[in-house]
């Protein structure tokens, strides 16, 4: 991490009204590394640490589903991305010490876990050129733990498969009626991250604006220009898709996700929205230490315990972000409307709802509705935190076809998650 040297005076605005495109560049320049990659100082290193370091989660309808079945909703995919970069700076095989947790709501009225799919990793085997490592699925509802599938992740395999039959077994049933997989895939996710590392560096310094500007020639950008640290990167992921009745039985379909990862049994990392540690979590700027280093914290926190540990940290970044207080308490309690986790829901707990009632491709559909790999959750989370409609980084998504989703001349495959660069990148800034 770098260090902000932004002089802050404390409970003011960092900035007056009138320089709305300095306030973007601070509030983008306090994104961190990325939306969750590398989020705090129990991240200082990906190459020595990173494989238990989080990326981000993501929950849709399945795109194969052009229009609505007469009954039901549909498939639901989840997918989770963690360990930044691998085969640059971290192994392209998961780590056996790291347990991944993806966990459900699917109930109003509380923030444990309805349902938690977990997954866990054997130790890699030679396999020729490559290796193999089995990754168990385990699914767990209250004290009752089921194994529901297990995945064979070959380092080299084709990604989209040929061909891939249901895997995923739920309790009581008898046919598999999902699906899972796990391995090395692109990473969807798309930012300038070394754009806000420059600017925050020496904070309004004319030398580094931001937003960089888009380049004439996105082939060939400038150093100068915006560029996105993902291109071409990689990540390693886990993905289901399961129908949507294996969630929830209830109409609207309204469901809470979030995941967490623990090393040797201590919780590293959770997320649920993007950005959410790295962006607006003391301290912010991270020369502000009035609240303190609170980032640890909340990568080893709850969303039950949100509210009560983080909210008046939360707001005093968003007041710090030029946010009234009236504005702060609205987008920490209430900005995003009903959702699974109550009548009025903010930023606040750490938790992705999403309504499956909406068909991946819906206009209306999106993030901040669950989140899709094409989704801009960057530019939507600055223009919702900063009331700026028009944010922009500009760094347009860039996955083209690689994502099978049906969008962008793509064909719809499973898992829509593209295949693994070859040679991968490291971090492009």
């Amino acid at each position: 991490m770098r260090t902000v040297v932004i002089k802050v005076q404390h409970r003011r605005p960092l900035l007056s009204a009138g320089l709305l495109g300095v306030v973007l560049a601070l509030g983008f320049g306090l994104m961190g590394e990325a939306a969750d990659h590398r989020d705090g100082p129990i991240f200082p290193n990906t190459a020595l640490n990173g494989r238990a370091d989080l990326n981000d989660i993501y929950i849709f309808r399945s795109p194969a589903e052009l229009v609505q079945p007469p009954t039901g909703f549909g498939n639901t995919v989840i997918a989770a991305t963690m360990s930044p970069f691998p085969g640059v700076l971290t192994p392209t095989s998961f780590d056996p010490r790291v347990t991944l947790d993806i966990n459900v709501v699917n109930v109003t009225g509380h923030l444990t876990p309805d349902m938690t799919f977990r997954f866990t990793f054997a130790p890699p085997t030679a396999a020729g050129n490559t290796f193999n490592q089995v990754v168990t699925l385990r699914l767990i509802q209250g004290n009752t733990t089921t194994t529901i599938a297990q995945y064979i992740y070959v380092g080299t395999q084709t990604i989209p498969p040929a061909a891939f039959s249901n895997n995923i077994t739920f309790p009581g049933d008898a046919i598999a009626t999902g699906k899972f997989i796990a391995g090395n895939f692109d990473d969807p996710f798309f930012f300038d991250s070394q754009g806000f590392t420059d600017f925050i560096k020496t904070a309004a310094d004319p030398a580094h604006p931001f937003p960089r500007p888009a380049p004439k020639n996105p082939a060939k950008p400038l150093p100068t220009d915006a560029k996105n640290i993902f291109r071409n990167a990689n990540t390693l992921a886990v993905l289901i898709e399961v129908p949507t009745t294996k969630l929830t039985t209830s109409s609207p379909p309204l469901l809470g996700v979030w995941m967490t990862s623990t090393l040797n049994g201590t919780q590293m990392d959770r997320m649920g929205r993007p950005a959410i540690n790295t962006a607006l979590i003391p301290p912010v700027p991270r020369n502000d230490l009035s609240r303190g280093e609170r980032r640890t914290a909340f990568n080893q926190g709850s969303p039950a315990t949100d509210v009560a540990n983080f909210r008046a940290d939360m707001q005093h970044v968003l007041m710090n972000l030029g946010n009234s207080q009236a504005r702060a308490t609205v987008l920490t309690d209430s900005a995003l409307g009903a959702t699974i986790v109550g009548p009025s829901t903010g930023l606040l707990p750490d938790i992705l709802t999403v309504d499956l009632t909406k068909l991946y491709a819906d206009a209306s559909n999106g993030y901040l509705n669950g989140r899709r790999f094409r989704d801009d959750t960057v530019n939507i989370s600055f223009q919702v935190v900063l009331n700026a409609p028009t944010f922009s980084e500009n760094v347009p998504e860039d996955n083209g076809a690689i994502i099978t989703d049906g969008q962008q001349g793509s064909l719809v495959r499973f898992p829509y998650l593209g295949r693994p660069n070859n040679p991968p990148s490291g971090p492009n800034p």
